[in-house]
């Protein structure tokens, strides 16, 4: 059962409003929370019941800023819509299997949204072994500073040092003043 109740998904909604939107697309009407709110897709009164998903082309990394679902994926991600981000960027995961480096660049997000999912719902264990698959995807990517507009290096070290303080923290829990939101330049692939 969630370990967060109504009051903390209000908190959540103060995540990452002061990061710039990136993408075109509409947010859903709220975040799945696993024992709070109901199943975005198997549930009648989730919020993308019946919907069959779209095919996905994936742009090559270089043209990211033309790629909606990666732009939404970041989008959701900076306003802890951490199960619908995963979902935005599994369906480019699945289709990059011919680019390793992108391929792990969005496991590794995945994985980072995997584990700030668990942050608000208390499981300091699941956070650090989702961090740490985070981090080994993110490293097979490759030793680049910057990909797909993100500064891979400092995001990835203020992502660490905010889950650690976080995980320190009694109750567990999101830190609203301190959430490394996902911020996209054009920066050299």
């Amino acid at each position: 059962m969630a370990a967060i109740d109504r009051e903390g998904i209000a908190m959540l909604e103060a995540l990452g409003l002061g990061a710039p939107r990136l993408s075109a697309s509409a947010l859903p009407p709220y975040r799945f929370i696993p024992g709070l709110t109901p199943r975005p897709v198997a549930d009648p009164q989730g919020h993308s019941f019946g919907r069959t998903a779209q095919p996905v082309i994936v742009p090559p990394p270089e043209l990211w800023r033309s790629c909606e679902p990666y732009l939404l994926g970041c989008d959701l991600y900076n306003r802890a819509f951490w199960w619908e981000a995963h979902e935005a960027w599994e369906g480019l995961w699945q289709n990059c299997r011919e680019r390793p480096r992108q391929h792990r660049f969005l496991q590794g997000l995945i994985q980072a949204a995997n584990a700030q999912l668990k942050l608000a719902l208390g499981r300091r264990q699941a956070v650090l072994r989702l961090w740490a698959k985070a981090e080994e995807h993110f490293d097979a990517a490759g030793p680049s500073c910057s990909f797909m507009g993100l500064a891979t290096g400092p995001w990835r070290g203020a992502t660490m040092q905010y889950l650690a303080s976080c995980l320190q923290a009694s109750p567990v829990r999101h830190d609203t003043k301190r959430f490394p939101s996902i911020g996209l330049r054009d920066l050299s692939e």
